[in-house]
């Protein structure tokens, strides 16, 4: 029997982390996941290949909410979105495979904030990754800032 050698697959880990500030002060400081890209982002990824096309360039949207189901990869939306989606950052992180999206929320009402999304649009759109997490207390006037990192690694 012939051995087939397996190449390395291509993976994509992301990672979300976040500084919350209340009067000017960091008062929080955490990674909050390190997963959840979705099938849509994936699948639009390959179409925009396929058609050559620059339809995954805009994918610097934040979004936060309150849900409290669990991230899943077919997860197209926030559970319970609140605030209006903020324009991030788009650059690369630490080294040319590394994508940066930093975005900052003033809150403009007291929120359990618990969830965080990434999306190609300031409405609906196509989310590109879910982060779930444990819920973070915010009073109106409060600043989060999330800088959300997606890391493509090849393989071969």
């Amino acid at each position: 029997m012939e051995r087939v050698k397996v190449q390395g697959k291509a993976k994509i880990r992301s990672r979300l982390s976040c500084r919350v500030f209340r009067d000017g002060e960091v008062i929080t400081e955490k990674v909050l996941g390190t997963k959840c890209i979705t099938d849509a982002f994936v699948n639009l990824l390959v179409d925009t290949l396929v058609a050559n096309d620059d339809g995954i360039k805009n994918f610097k949207y934040h979004g936060i909410g309150t849900g409290t189901g669990d991230e899943s990869a077919d997860d197209t939306d926030l559970g319970t979105e609140v605030e209006t989606r903020v324009t991030g950052t788009q650059v690369e992180g630490a080294s040319d495979n590394i994508y940066k999206s930093v975005g900052s929320f003033t809150l403009t009402g007291d929120h359990n904030i618990s969830e965080h999304g990434l999306f190609n649009a300031s409405e609906a759109g196509t989310l590109m990754d879910r982060t779930k997490f444990t819920a973070l207390p915010l009073l109106t006037n409060d600043t989060i800032e999330f800088t959300y990192e997606a890391t493509f690694s090849s393989g071969g």
